[in-house]
């Protein structure tokens, strides 16, 4: 009984930590200024230069943000866990989809 028990906790916790882990990723392509600053080692320099990056040339992978400047090997090993690149819906090609016209 109560090895079911533990074994009952300790899958609850793992789904838990999951699911809080989800919900703390960034989105390097639609992150705002804030949201990056949350991250550790970012402050609103980097965030702004992380920002600047994006617009010219939006991130396909995370490994891509050590072509940042400040950004080292060393940060982004500390943020890999933390952030994620999701894929960016060019509005126009959207809007083209939903009003042909």
């Amino acid at each position: 009984m109560v090895k079911s028990s533990f074994c009952a906790f300790v899958l609850v916790f793992i789904f838990a930590s999951s699911v809080l882990a989800q919900k703390q990723m960034v989105n390097l392509n639609e992150a705002d200024i804030p949201a990056l600053c949350a991250l550790p080692g970012i402050g609103p320099k980097k965030a702004k230069a992380i920002v600047d990056y994006r617009n010219r040339r939006p991130f396909t992978r995370p490994s891509q943000l050590v072509n940042v400047k400040g950004i080292g090997r060393k940060t982004l090993k500390r943020l890999l866990p933390l952030i994620e690149v999701a894929p960016i819906v060019h509005h126009q090609a959207l809007k083209a989809k939903i009003d042909p016209n």
